[in-house]
């Protein structure tokens, strides 16, 4: 109900390209999700982080209107191995790829196929924040129809693995340390102190509502508070959670949340770089393979992302600014027209599409957020050449190199030992989701895995569905550290009793310590203590 108040995105395509593209890329978030943070305890537990209904939904349809837009490229007319699908190893983006191959290949998935746009489950598809598609609702609905039933071979949904890990992380972390120091340099920055100012009465509103314990106080919380709370706007539920009972308040609040993750993650040139460069490397190798005719090379590709896989790309190639969401907030405040339609954050099932025409001729590529034609290269065009196009994204991401860009991001690796800068990140949502999905079952096969996953989705109507993933390598990293961190706090523990029962001289019969100090007497016990000189006996 309130998802209708955010601000207006314009949908209308440009006159329709005569020829059609000879490959397409498409970077796509997963469908909506529940809460990482229960604000709203309308939401359970079980539904934390996890793909819901409405995103089953969401996922579903568009890879049924994916395939109506490109035929001859994805979907049951074309070669199954000139398809590449890989989604990041969270659940979600796991379901949303697999649901989105199932709309595809137009299989049947019955409770999909309702055209009853109340039905539950089924997203607002009359609001252009939830997909800024061109296409109608007929057209939508009309996707949905086909051959019910029919089976055919689909390509695989490819699980990331350490190759190309890299393209779904964000900059900061193990993956880039330096990017923890420039998201913390951002939080406390003029350009935030700046924005805070000229966001305040959005947020004095909100606070007005909360105890002073529970209020908004820094970015860090604002970000959190914001990323609830557009989930319940994606449901279409309730914003009292929120101590939102104006529409407008929602609208301007999704423009402060925008804003400050933007500036946290993307503010410095540098972070936009590093932050899009893994992701647009491989696009551009994928474009380079295809033009080339090399032989592995795929007339579609898609990946199962998220948000800030999208915001990082757009961000890099200019497309988002901090600039040009202000902009759109003032403009929105004074009831104008945004000045800068394609500058908006990416919401659930937003995608980007890397279209490549001409491939033996003279290329050219177009690019494409939420079905609109975006403005690239010099003079922001919506069709650049190939080569120009390369070069302009080359530029975006500072021309980077494996090399330049660990250098840059802090990770210099010797040998087999990675050395990593210190600083603690802002806004660490990974920290949050880690716990959100189940552990591996390393009895079950990949394929197995996959069909029950299809059939959870699909044959149930729970929206709390979750995935098992093979993370055997991952799991023992995990409990590696977990033994290490529990012996670094036993040892502790037995150092620290042993220095307490020699200082009281303990005379206990139950425990008998016999140390190689006997010999200094009464001298001071040495602040460095060997284990091996200790010897424990327990009777």
């Amino acid at each position: 109900m309130f998802a209708a108040c955010l601000f207006q995105v314009s949908g209308t395509q440009s006159a329709q390209d005569t020829s059609r593209p000879d490959q397409i890329i498409e970077v796509f978030r997963h469908g909506a999700r529940g809460p990482l943070v229960r604000f709203d305890h309308a939401w359970q537990k079980d539904q934390m982080g996890q793909l819901t209904e409405p995103g089953t939904r969401q996922k579903y349809i568009l890879g049924r209107v994916l395939n109506k837009k490109y035929p001859h490229l994805v979907g049951e007319m074309t070669p199954v191995n000139q398809t590449y699908i890989l989604s990041d190893i969270t659940s979600r983006c796991i379901q949303s790829a697999i649901l989105k191959r199932s709309g595809l290949y137009n299989t049947n998935v019955s409770h999909l196929h309702s055209k009853n746009p109340e039905e539950k489950g089924t997203p607002p598809f009359k609001d252009p924040l939830v997909y800024q598609l061109s296409y109608n609702d007929t057209d939508l609905q009309n996707g949905l129809a086909g051959k019910n039933g029919t089976k055919t071979v689909q390509p695989q949904v490819h699980i990331v693995d350490k190759e190309n890990a890299a393209i779904f992380k964000r900059a900061h972390g193990s993956q880039c340390p330096n990017g923890n120091i420039w998201e913390k340099q951002n939080s406390g920055d003029e350009r935030s102190k700046e924005a805070w100012s000229i966001f305040k009465d959005t947020i004095d509103q909100i606070n007005s509502h909360f105890p002073k314990y529970k209020q908004l106080k820094s970015p860090f919380g604002l970000a959190v508070f914001g990323d609830a709370m557009l989930v319940n706007v994606f449901h279409n539920m309730s914003m009292e959670s929120f101590g939102m009972h104006d529409p407008q308040a929602v609208k301007n609040f999704t423009y402060a949340y925008s804003w400050f993750v933007f500036h946290n993650e993307y503010g410095q040139e540098h972070q936009r770089q590093v932050s899009a460069f893994p992701f647009v490397d491989e696009i551009l190798k994928k474009l380079e393979a295809f033009k080339n005719g090399e032989e592995d090379s795929k007339q579609a590709a898609l990946y199962s992302a998220h948000d800030y896989n999208i915001y990082a790309i757009l961000g890099a190639f200019g497309v988002i600014s901090e600039e040009c969401i202000m902009a759109n907030f003032k403009s929105s405040i004074a009831n104008e027209t945004l000045p800068y339609p394609h500058c908006y954050f990416p919401f659930f099932a937003s995608n980007l599409i890397f279209e490549l025409y001409n491939k033996t001729e003279k290329a050219y590529v177009k690019l494409l957020y939420n079905n609109v034609p975006v403005p690239l290269c010099d003079g922001g065009k919506e069709a650049c050449e190939y080569e120009e196009f390369v070069k302009f994204a080359r530029n975006a991401v500072g021309n980077h190199t494996d090399e330049s860009y660990k250098e840059v991001c802090g990770v210099v690796v010797k040998g087999k030992k990675k050395v990593e800068s210190e600083g603690k990140s802002f806004l660490r949502r990974e920290e949050i989701e880690e716990n959100l999905d189940n552990d591996s079952d390393n009895d079950v096969t990949y394929q197995d895995k996959e069909r029950m996953i299809v059939e959870s989705l699909i044959s149930s109507r729970s929206n709390s569905t979750r995935v098992s993933l093979d993370l055997s390598e991952l799991k023992a990293d995990k409990f590696s550290t977990f033994k290490l961190s529990n012996s670094t706090i036993v040892l502790g523990w037995i150092v620290l009793s042993l220095i307490i029962c020699l200082l009281i001289k303990s005379r206990t019969k139950s425990v008998r310590l016999h140390a190689m100090f006997k010999r200094h007497g009464k001298k001071k016990i040495s602040s460095l203590i060997n284990i091996q000189d200790i010897d424990v006996k327990i009777h």
